[in-house]
């Protein structure tokens, strides 16, 4: 079986058994997997890092032709399946350094034997960190990085970070160039070292991150292995935004080609690979990396912008080396709790209300996968024999993360176990199927948390748009695991019927009916009759937004008083437009404005004024009587990178709202913000600001129903109102 040169006899078996990850490689490139230079290139890393020990071998001058034989291959081969030993093995690279096939400077004196591999440590944590505007605006790699190097240094866990992707240099508190990419090594006692500058890299490039992971764990060698992405996420579009090149990310597909890359050359499965990141747990993303990873760690809904707890994550593998990937989960998860409940206590601030977390065994992803597909397969038949309206109406009362009010969308996606129970019960003919998912998801989140203000995380979302309106995913393997969401598009896109919506004024009071199988929104525009706006446009002081499900029949009655709902402080009021968003008896406001502050994102502008930064103002108005300010969420006009932060608001900031020129005709709304200002003060804290309030001036009512189609029917104007202010006590 073996064939050897005369010249080159086997040499003894080593002391030690080279690991098993070496054989891996050979084993790959005996089938071709990897190719001559990749092997050849590892064979000398090995050996000059003293993990292979080859006898002395006289080394002749490279032939430069003469190519790797065949019976070393097929020695690489049997080694890699136990037929022959590491002698007979070392024999033939022996032979490979003789020939100038392989040329290694070898330093006797330095040679480190098996040392490296006999004191490997017990875990590796990769770390991905993609500084992108999180570092550039606000510091989060930085502060980060602090977290990981405060733990003290241990042999058993090895911290290695690769940074970049920020335009950001080196100041009087961050202490990296994150405009080139570096690879860190996190020693401790807040200390850490640059391991190499590999000078300006796209990180958004599968190859970039497949180099990293070759590299981390080749170099840092484990018995377990812990891969963390760290930057902005978007769920189905992929994370990660390197500023240094327009930035690009990493979508699914380059995302599943950089982990099978890296896998190939090292076959090393991560015992966990997480997602400090908005929006990633998806079964779309669980499909990815479910052949990569034992465990995955995400967050259905948008994450504040700090992020994890590192001290308690590093701090746990350092008490628990032998912990697995689901208890690992836990302590991330739990921490990650505490730690937002500590940033919004110093900030004053309530992220911790929506924040999500769960650890997902992704051994179970494919039976979820293959039932979700069974459930599919009823859907679409239910959809296209009129079961569209009760499909739309599940969709609506599920949970769903990442809410564009601007763009009146959200991300697209919903949690599934919400969703699949949903279904059940508006079509009952798929309750069968529904009900398998549903236990599957259970089956497969075995940790999770999630805020008050979000009961119905359960730990794992899917992509299914709501309406017409929304995002659309680039198109990539991963987009669909099934087609029932382009079967709804067409649905949406197919009807053509409008609502109907009838009402009569009687004393000022409007009694009124609408009808439609298919309602998605009933609105209450208050305008004013005094502004002067667009051709073709109305001025919108103020929107009321009803839950159609309200309105048995589609009855309504409304006897308006001359409110409008208002944000005040203790001696001004301004009117303001808001969104609401209904899920299980939880409602979430979100109400646009300018907000203006020394404190507003860090910096005052050098003296020459505060800057203003466009917000969404969020509120869980659940209890109508006392509203809870949740913060203030930047917004992003791209629709795709959602903002990892909510900021307070503090006394004397400025808040400016909205009032909206909207065209009726087409669509269109441009807002407009009021030049005098709310200014927070005690007043605004202590009753978070939303009131109603009776301004003068000259008013008109129009109501809107639309269905999911985006098909609207408007009343025509009802007035004039004129409000009556009540006498000052």
């Amino acid at each position: 079986m073996l064939f050897v040169p005369p010249s080159m006899p086997p040499v003894e078996a080593q002391d030690s058994e080279i690991p098993a990850w070496i054989k891996n490689n050979a084993g790959w490139w005996a089938t071709d997997q990897i190719d001559d230079s990749s092997f050849l290139q590892g064979i000398q890393y090995l050996i000059k890092e003293g993990i292979m020990v080859i006898p002395p071998t006289e080394t002749s001058e490279p032939s430069g032709s003469e190519g790797v034989p065949a019976w070393i291959k097929n020695n690489a081969g049997w080694w890699a399946e136990g037929q022959i030993d590491d002698g007979s093995f070392v024999s033939g690279i022996q032979w490979l350094i003789s020939n100038g096939i392989i040329v290694v400077e070898q330093e006797p004196t330095t040679t480190k034997s098996l040392e490296p591999i006999i004191d490997q440590a017990d875990y590796t944590v990769l770390v991905y960190m993609v500084g992108s505007d999180l570092e550039s605006g606000q510091y989060s790699a930085t502060l980060d990085l602090m977290e990981m190097a405060t733990v003290d240094p241990s042999s058993s866990v090895n911290v290695i970070v690769e940074t970049g992707g920020a335009n950001a240099k080196p100041d009087e508190f961050r202490f990296l160039d994150f405009t080139t990419v570096q690879r860190l090594n996190i020693l401790g006692n807040d200390e850490y070292e640059i391991l190499d500058d590999l000078g300006r890299k796209n990180m958004g490039k599968s190859s970039t991150l497949s180099d990293f992971l070759v590299w981390g764990t080749q170099e840092f060698p484990a018995e377990k292995y812990v891969l963390i992405l760290w930057d902005h996420g978007g769920g189905i579009h992929g994370f990660g935004n390197d500023e240094m090149y327009g930035m690009d990310g990493t979508d699914l597909d380059e995302f599943a080609v950089a982990l099978s890359s890296a896998y190939q050359e090292t076959g090393v499965t991560f015992e966990v690979i997480g997602f400090d990141q908005c929006l990633m747990a998806t079964i779309e993303v669980a499909a990815v990396i479910e052949n990569y990873a034992n465990y995955m760690v995400a967050s259905e809904e948008i994450e504040p912008g700090n992020g994890w707890d590192y001290t308690a994550i590093i701090s746990s593998l350092h008490n628990n080396p032998n912990q697995d990937g689901k208890s690992l989960g836990k302590v991330i998860a739990d921490s990650y709790v505490l730690h937002s409940k500590e940033w919004d206590n110093y900030f004053g601030t309530n992220f911790h209300r929506i924040i999500t977390l769960s650890v997902v065994d992704l051994s179970k992803i494919d039976s979820l996968i293959n039932a979700w597909g069974q459930l599919d397969n009823s859907l679409n038949q239910e959809i296209n024999t009129g079961g569209g309206y009760y499909y739309s109406q599940a969709l609506t009362n599920s949970e769903r993360y990442a809410i564009d009010v601007r763009a009146k969308t959200d991300s697209g996606h919903t949690d599934i176990k919400d969703v699949v129970t949903n279904i059940s019960r508006y079509l009952p003919a798929v309750k069968a199927e529904a009900d398998n998912v549903k236990a599957l998801v259970s089956d497969a989140i075995v940790y999770s948390v999630n805020g008050v203000s979000k009961p119905n995380a359960n730990g794992l979302s899917i992509h299914i748009p709501l309406t017409d309106n929304y995002h659309p995913a680039p198109v990539t393997e991963f987009q669909q695991l099934a087609d029932v969401s382009n079967d709804y598009q067409d649905y949406l896109a197919d009807d053509t019927v409008f609502p109907t919506l009838e009402y009569e004024v009687v004393d000022g009071i409007v009694y009124g009916n609408f009808g439609g199988d298919d309602i998605y929104s009933f609105k209450l525009f208050i305008t004013s009759l005094d502004l002067v706006v667009n051709e073709g446009s109305t001025e919108i002081l103020a929107i009321e937004e009803y839950n159609p499900n309200d309105f048995p029949g589609g009855d309504f009655e409304t006897d308006w008083d001359g409110y409008l709902p208002a944000l005040c402080d203790e001696f001004f009021c301004s009117p303001m437009n808001s969104e609401l968003y209904y899920n299980d008896g939880i409602l979430l406001e979100y109400i646009p404005a300018i907000l203006e502050g020394p404190n507003v994102d860090g910096y005052d502008n050098d003296g020459n004024g505060y800057p203003d930064v466009d917000v969404d103002l969020i509120y869980d108005s659940t209890d109508w009587e006392n509203p809870i300010f949740l913060g203030a969420l930047p917004y992003n006009e791209d629709g795709y990178t959602v903002a990892r932060d909510l900021w307070p608001v503090n006394i004397g900031d400025e808040i400016f709202t909205y009032t909206a020129d909207y065209n009726f005709n087409t669509g269109e709304s441009v807002l407009e913000y009021y030049e005098d200002p709310v200014i927070v003060d005690e007043y605004f804290l202590n009753t978070s600001g939303l009131e109603y309030y009776q301004f003068d001036g000259t008013f008109e009512l129009i109501f809107e129903v639309c269905d999911f189609s985006g098909n609207c029917v408007i009343s025509e104007p009802i007035g004039p109102y004129i409000p009556i202010q009540p006498l000052e006590d």
